[in-house]
């Protein structure tokens, strides 16, 4: 976002990012932390794809707020769409009987608190596949 507008211009700028559009044409996308050269905690994707700013919430009101997820389709970008974009949908993506036990156990609920709190949750438990492999202490 900082340097966007510069390379591809205004007019294909409104077609960067474009969260929302794909949720609204397509109804889901796959979000995640991953990309080679970010930072990989999924909370910062959570929040960038909700507050559409940086750390230091730049820039002021969000980054083409019209693409901004809301808090839901954020989640479920990051975990059901996810599982179902590279078809794993059957055994990962949500809790259920039969599937994988993949889930964290967060500090606050980022469905509920302010964007600028999002960042500093803590991660109090991991488990995969159903095992305990970090408690914070």
């Amino acid at each position: 976002m900082y340097w966007v507008e510069n390379r591809i211009g205004e007019e294909r700028l409104r077609n960067a990012y474009a969260l929302k559009r794909l949720v609204d044409n397509y109804g889901m996308v796959a979000i995640g932390s991953g990309f080679p050269g970010e930072n990989f905690n999924p909370l910062n994707s959570f929040h960038a794809a909700v507050a559409r700013v940086d750390a230091a919430g730049f820039p002021e009101g969000g980054f083409e707020m019209k693409n901004a997820l809301t808090r839901r389709e954020a989640l479920m970008g990051m975990t059901i769409w996810a599982a179902q974009a590279c078809f794993q949908g059957s055994r990962r993506g949500n809790i259920q009987r039969g599937k994988d036990a993949d889930f964290v156990i967060l500090s606050q609920d980022i469905m509920t608190i302010p964007n600028e709190e999002l960042r500093d949750v803590t991660v109090l438990r991991t488990v995969i596949d159903g095992k305990t492999v970090y408690q914070r202490k």
